[in-house]
């Protein structure tokens, strides 16, 4: 009976992971840093390149802050003239990006 209710639980855990890994990707963490690669505006993408290859995130439109090394807000194509291959930190709110800065590392 036990070894039953273990295997039917591990089932359900497998079935519950893939089910929840499906549609958009849940960002798991509040802040992520790489090198700039890219800002496009359609769609709202930045692509960060970092050690474990390229990243997309999504940005949002009017609500996104682009931060330059004294924290003075840029607009995006500006942002990306002046820092890309450049690091920078990524901050998140509900699985978008609502500040890019500048940070050395």
């Amino acid at each position: 009976m036990k070894k039953t209710s273990v295997s039917v639980l591990a089932l359900l855990l497998v079935l519950l992971t893939a089910f929840c890994s499906c549609g958009s990707e849940a960002i798991p963490y509040d802040n992520y840093s790489g090198f700039l690669e890219d800002i496009q505006k359609t769609p709202s993408e930045i692509r960060l390149l970092t050690g474990g290859g390229e990243k997309t995130f999504s940005w949002v439109l009017d609500k996104t802050l682009f931060l330059d090394e004294d924290k003075k807000e840029m607009t995006p194509v500006n942002f990306l003239i002046k820092f890309k291959n450049k690091g920078v930190t990524l901050l998140f709110e509900k699985g978008k990006v609502v500040e890019i800065s500048f940070s050395q590392f």
